[in-house]
C-alpha cells in the first residue's frame, strides 16, 4: 500500500493493484501503438473474466514508498514507431497518473519490448527502455 496522504485522522493508501490497473488502461488505449503481453512476450487473452484480469502479467510493481517504486512493462511494438517515443508516451502517461493520486513519481519505470509487429507477424526482440527518476 503506497501512502497517499497521512494526517491525525488516518491514512488513505492506494494499493498495489490499483496502481496496475490504472497503467495496464493506459496501455490499452494505445493498441494502435502496442500490445501488452507478458514476460515471455505471449499475449494474454482478449476473453473477459471474472477474477484477475488477462493483461495483469504486463506490468510489474516492485518497491516500496521509502526506497521508491520499480515498474516494469512488457508490451509489443508496432514496427513502424519509435522505441524511445512510445515508451517516453507510456512512461510520461504514468508520470500523470501518479502525480493525480498525489504519489512520488516511480523511481524506475523500464519498457520491455518484447518484439516488433509487422503486417500481422511478431518478429521477437528484447529491447529496454529505461528511465530513472532521482
Amino acid at each position: 500500500m503506497f501512502k497517499v496522504n497521512e494526517n491525525t485522522y488516518g491514512r488513505i493508501g492506494v494499493d498495489r493493484e490499483v496502481l496496475k490497473n490504472l497503467i495496464i488502461e493506459k496501455m490499452k488505449s494505445m493498441d494502435s501503438k502496442i500490445v501488452p503481453c507478458n514476460r515471455k512476450g505471449k499475449i494474454g487473452k482478449k476473453t473477459p473474466f471474472i477474477g484477475k484480469d488477462a493483461m495483469s502479467s504486463s506490468v510489474e510493481i516492485k518497491g516500496n514508498e521509502k526506497s521508491g517504486i520499480t515498474i516494469r512493462l512488457y508490451f509489443l511494438l508496432n514496427s513502424e514507431l519509435s522505441t524511445n517515443i512510445v515508451s517516453d508516451e507510456i512512461f510520461d502517461n504514468i508520470e500523470d497518473d501518479f502525480d493525480m493520486l498525489g504519489l512520488r513519481k516511480p523511481r524506475i519505470m523500464v519498457a520491455n519490448i518484447k518484439g516488433l509487429i509487422s503486417n500481422n507477424t511478431v518478429v521477437e526482440r528484447n529491447i529496454e527502455v529505461v528511465r530513472h527518476n532521482g
